[in-house]
């Protein structure tokens, strides 16, 4: 019976998949999660600066933490909206099993039918498919904040301790090593945010399966089956927000070994062009 039921859950998942990528701008969507993960992460940055802390790898580093634990905020939310959550949970089938798959997604006409069912299935209503875009980059719209010395209580020690680990006797060579950690720095957020929303229709329509699954099985099916959607999206963009973690604090670490006044990416690009 076991066997019977996942084989059954692989061809709901395919189906459920194919009709999320059909009823949704799902590539869109996730270009509007990743913009409002920045949105925030942005806005996190101003107001650590706003309370005093100077330090460009403490300040990236917290903000993009932050940001991220956002995104998986917005990835509920966006459960929400396409249904996930309202579940109905349907009686046992007619011989009284408890293994069998219930629909729990809200339907609009009121009518409620049994999610095995591929023709029966029709909880999803919008647009075609597709959608896309691009990812903005932390190193826009950061309030700079001019002749600032202090590099963030607590800070000090860190940028101290990676100035005398990069000192290299020339100025000319950590400037450089900045500008490319820079460079690389915009290229991952880029190419990052462009894979996360190529693959969205693979990653949010598993992360809505998941949700669905743990919702809709019974105790026997959920305990060989379940995953948490969270876990899904982790496994799925973890490696790019660290890149983009470590890329943040290192250029921060090295942009302010070369320019101690500087505390936003604006600042460093202006004292560069002055220099």
């Amino acid at each position: 019976m076991a066997e019977i039921e996942l084989t059954r859950i692989k061809r709901i998942k395919r189906r459920l998949t194919e009709k999320i990528g059909k009823s949704y701008f799902v590539r869109f969507h996730m270009f509007m999660i990743l913009s409002a993960t920045i949105l925030s992460g942005v806005l996190c940055s101003k107001m650590l600066v706003l309370f005093g802390v100077k330090s460009m790898p403490l300040r990236y580093g917290i903000a993009i933490v932050l940001s991220y634990l956002l995104f998986f905020l917005f990835i509920k939310l966006w459960l929400l909206y396409i249904g996930v959550g309202k579940s109905i949970r349907l009686p046992s089938d007619e011989k009284g099993s408890s293994t069998s798959f219930v629909n729990v997604i809200p339907i609009p006409d009121g009518s409620i039918s049994e999610a095995g069912d591929a023709s029966a299935f029709d909880g999803f209503k919008g647009g075609g498919s597709g959608g896309g875009g691009a990812e903005g980059s932390f190193a826009e719209s950061i309030t700079p904040v001019s002749g600032a010395t202090d590099t963030g209580s607590g800070s000090g020690a860190v940028v101290d301790a990676a100035g005398s680990i990069f000192d290299v006797g020339d100025d000319s060579a950590l400037t450089l090593i900045a500008i490319v950690l820079l460079v690389i720095l915009v290229l991952s957020i880029f190419i990052a945010g462009g894979f996360l929303i190529w693959s969205a229709p693979t990653i949010l329509s598993d992360a809505a399966f998941q949700a669905l699954l743990v919702a809709g099985f019974a105790h026997k099916i959920r305990q060989a089956e379940k995953t948490q959607w969270e876990i899904t999206i982790l496994k799925a963009t973890w490696w790019a927000f660290l890149i983009v973690l470590v890329f943040s604090i290192a250029f921060g670490i090295v942009a302010q070994i070369v320019f101690p006044d500087a505390v936003t990416i604006k600042d460093f690009v202006v004292l560069l062009l002055k220099a």
